[in-house]
């Protein structure tokens, strides 16, 4: 019987290390998934740092761009007018203002393409933000699980270590009671039987705990 009371100890200090177990090793794991959030969140901002002054830039470039061309064209009308009268000067002119433009146009069109990558990247980053606040409700969730599971074992555990005490007195009790009693021997045969019934049970849940363990 000694030898009994001695392995149901174990078998709930047991199941109570288990419990701690999981509860540690969910704090890890959620740890260490928080720090992966963390730092993809800050490689997230400096992205959109970067973004929003190359978009700055692009924008600021574009209005010189703009002011740039309306100068020179203007320029290049005051000096048509200065040479109204030389017809070849007319046209190196207006070869040289559709040279402008033409160049303005390819220019315009490389910032537009430009603008239109920096928008790509903008939904991309917007995409991963999405994708990092999902990871930290699932990691929370995790962290919430294994919480709630640890909280049951433990109450689990000492649930058995109540049940483990409450038999061994009741059975130290039927032992004297039965020098007296016959009725009282058979209390405690019944009594012998639900602690076999809850040591195998007890034994059970600490292979299963083991087994999970390795």
């Amino acid at each position: 019987m000694l030898l009994i009371d001695f392995d149901l100890i174990t078998l709930i200090m047991d199941a109570t290390d288990y419990a701690n177990l999981v509860h540690k090793n969910a704090k890890e794991i959620s740890a260490k998934e928080l720090e992966r959030w963390e730092a993809s969140m800050e490689l997230l901002e400096i992205k959109k740092l970067e973004m929003d002054i190359q978009s700055t830039l692009v924008l600021e470039a574009r209005a010189g761009l703009d002011e740039a061309i309306e100068q020179l064209v203007e320029e290049e009308r005051l000096k048509e007018a200065e040479i109204a009268d030389n017809d070849h000067q007319i046209q190196e002119v207006e070869k040289r203002i559709s040279n402008v433009v033409a160049e303005f146009n390819e220019t315009q069109g490389s910032i537009k393409a430009k603008h239109a990558n920096l928008q790509s990247a903008q939904s991309k980053i917007d995409s991963e933000s999405e994708a990092l606040i999902i990871k930290k409700n699932e990691i929370d969730d995790f962290l919430s699980v294994a919480e709630q599971k640890s909280s049951k074992l433990m109450e689990l555990a000492e649930a058995e270590k109540k049940v483990a005490v409450a038999a061994r007195n009741f059975k130290e009790a039927g032992w004297i009671a039965s020098e007296a009693k016959e009725s009282e021997g058979l209390i405690l045969l019944k009594e012998k039987e639900a602690a076999k019934a809850g040591y195998k049970k007890l034994r059970l849940i600490s292979a299963a705990a083991r087994a999970e363990r390795s």
